[in-house]
């Protein structure tokens, strides 16, 4: 029964592969943890497996298609939307490297302005290491740990 549809509406059945194929490679491969990003990623990797490969290798892609029965005008279709999409991968990328280098900076200054109000910020070859030998009850140190 599906053969028989996707012979009778290949663009249909075609473009419904695609999206499934988006959906699958987008959220088998997410990393995100909060929801809008999650969404965001499962979009991006979704038009890079579908529209890259368009753009960028169009006649293998044409080939490819054609053994699926899908039209010339679905392909050219696919091939013009694939700037837009290209060019709207790019944006949602640049947001994600955005909020990384945000959060790295605001991390690396957090880190920065607690240690210097700690009073803890010194290079590393000026940190003392001090050891912590066992005590008496009188505060000695108990002699076999000096050695």
């Amino acid at each position: 029964m599906f053969f028989y549809f996707w012979i009778r509406f290949p663009d249909l059945f075609f473009v419904f592969f695609l999206i499934l194929s988006g959906i699958h490679f987008g959220i088998s491969d997410r990393e995100s943890k909060s929801a809008v990003q999650k969404k965001l990623e499962v979009l991006l990797r979704a038009v890079i497996i579908i529209f890259f490969p368009v753009k960028f290798h169009i006649e293998e892609i044409r080939e490819i298609f054609f053994f699926f029965f899908v039209s010339d005008n679905l392909i050219s279709s696919l091939f013009y939307w694939s700037d837009f999409f290209l060019h709207f991968s790019f944006f949602i990328l640049s947001i994600f490297f955005v909020k990384f280098l945000l959060k790295k900076i605001s991390i690396n200054l957090l880190h920065k302005y607690l240690a210097k109000k700690l009073g803890h910020l010194k290079k590393p070859d000026e940190v003392v290491i001090v050891k912590k030998f066992p005590t008496t009850s009188t505060g000695k140190v108990i002699k076999r740990f000096l050695k």
